[in-house]
């Protein structure tokens, strides 16, 4: 039983070195005006699809999960847990994008849609930590959420800092 929790404190170690591991990776990247997801969602999608597939199996071949009802609603949840959050790594890396330049950002997502600012018109940068993204807000109320883990990024805090604001 004790082992236990040093096996999951050392996945969790683990997990947050990879998780700081792509952050500095796309702080790194040099692109040249583009925004992007680096490999991380699309790793993630396709581990949560294994994982979705394999509960799928399960539910499909093995008879004891009907034995309890608990294993049965247990087993459909994590199905349904994983497949969403496969969904949702492949939208996000295939559908967040942007482009900008030294006088505008483009910046479409699929939650927040398609946004189009000059850097002229931007009133402030604030950096949230608990969603390690920055938030760009213009004077047209448009409001840009940045994430850290978009390559790109540190390229466009450049140009910021380069204006005058004040980006950690």
């Amino acid at each position: 039983m004790g082992y236990r929790i040093f096996v999951y404190l050392a996945l969790g170690v683990l997990v947050g070195l990879i998780f700081t591991a792509f952050q500095q990776s796309a702080r790194r990247k040099i692109t040249e005006g583009t925004i992007q997801h680096g490999p991380l969602p699309l790793i993630m999608a396709w581990f949560c699809t294994f994982f979705a597939g394999v509960f799928v199996w399960i539910f499909i071949f093995d008879d004891s999960v009907f034995a309890s009802m608990s294993s049965m609603v247990l087993l459909i949840s994590l199905m349904i847990l994983f497949a969403g959050f496969a969904w949702w790594s492949f939208v996000e890396y295939y559908k967040v994008r942007g482009t900008f330049d030294y006088d505008r950002i483009k910046f479409h997502t699929p939650w927040t849609g398609s946004k189009h600012e000059l850097w002229d018109d931007l009133i402030s940068v604030e950096y949230v930590d608990s969603m390690s993204w920055y938030t760009l807000k213009f004077e047209s109320g448009t409001i840009i959420r940045m994430s850290k883990y978009l390559q790109g990024n540190s390229e466009v805090l450049e140009i910021l800092q380069a204006r005058g604001f004040d980006v950690e």
